[in-house]
């Protein structure tokens, strides 16, 4: 049984910018692609996954900010129950 640490690792995913999209689809060489669910990104190259990296939580880039706050740190600060907590 894992034990369950105090320290979480989270990452939120930003969507693509106007480049990369334009890179994606042209035939330049930049063929990098990545895929994330729940807890892993997982590196695409020529449809393989050739990396992954693992973390507590991976927030995709069609979730908000507000949605992480809620998940993350509304949990902590109502926990605490600190004075600027009390707007979550």
């Amino acid at each position: 049984m894992a034990e369950e640490s105090a320290v979480k690792v989270c990452v939120h995913v930003r969507p693509l910018i106007e480049r990369e999209e334009t890179a994606a689809e042209s035939a330049e060489t930049v063929k990098l692609y990545w895929k994330a669910d729940m807890q892993t990104i997982h590196q695409v190259d020529d449809g393989n996954f050739t990396n992954n990296f693992s973390f507590d939580r991976v927030f995709s880039a069609e979730e908000t900010t507000l949605q992480l706050c809620q998940e993350l740190a509304k949990p902590l600060v109502s926990t605490v129950e600190g004075y600027n907590g009390k707007g979550l």
